[in-house]
């Protein structure tokens, strides 16, 4: 018998290693862990996390991320990450 996991189960195994304080989105203070909620609750694209959290929306990630740069490749690659199951 071969066991298979839900697409929910095998997002929420990669989730495991994440660290869930980590800030993503500095303008609009999103952390990994809200990005992988929304991913969850069905986000599947760039716009789909913003409008879920708000994340990549003020545009000031580039001003006040400590890497001083937009948010949105980081937000894209969890969502490569979790949704490549």
């Amino acid at each position: 018998m071969e066991f298979s996991l839900t697409f929910e189960n095998k997002v929420n195994k990669r989730c495991y290693s994440m660290n869930e304080d980590r800030i993503i989105c500095y303008c609009s203070n999103v952390s990994e862990k809200e990005i992988i909620d929304a991913i969850l609750s069905g986000a599947k694209s760039l716009d789909d996390i913003s409008r879920l959290t708000k994340a990549c929306t003020s545009g000031r990630c580039k001003e006040l991320s400590p890497n001083k740069r937009c948010c949105s490749p980081d937000i894209m690659k969890i969502l490569d990450r979790h949704l490549s199951v």
